[in-house]
């Protein structure tokens, strides 16, 4: 019962997330698919692996599904594919509201 419940509060508490996130406006999105690419091409430079192919594989999405974030072609970026995606860029989820308000670099 215990586990019954916390399940569903957790389950709560990712559709309200993910409510969130999806309620963004594009310019955050922007921002924050800018400073996603920022971050990659800051590892690529230590880690020549991570390239957009990687993350995107590693992120289990289509490499076309990743250039569509990244160019803002498609706004509906799954939370857990985006939480993946920073995971993969070192970074945690309490990291999101400083990369949705501010660049990291200008595109």
């Amino acid at each position: 019962m215990d586990t019954t419940l916390t399940l569903e509060q957790e389950l709560k508490r990712d559709r309200l997330v993910d409510r969130e996130l999806n309620s963004l406006q594009y310019d955050s999105l922007e921002i924050l698919m800018d400073n996603i690419e920022y971050l990659r091409k800051k590892r690529f430079q230590t880690f020549h692996l991570c390239t957009q192919e990687y993350v995107a594989e590693q992120a289990g999405i289509s490499l076309s599904t990743y250039t569509n974030y990244r160019t803002n072609a498609s706004d509906n970026i799954k939370l857990k594919t985006l939480l993946r995606i920073l995971e993969i860029l070192g970074c945690g989820y309490t990291e999101i509201p400083n990369l949705l308000t501010r660049r990291l670099e200008e595109p």
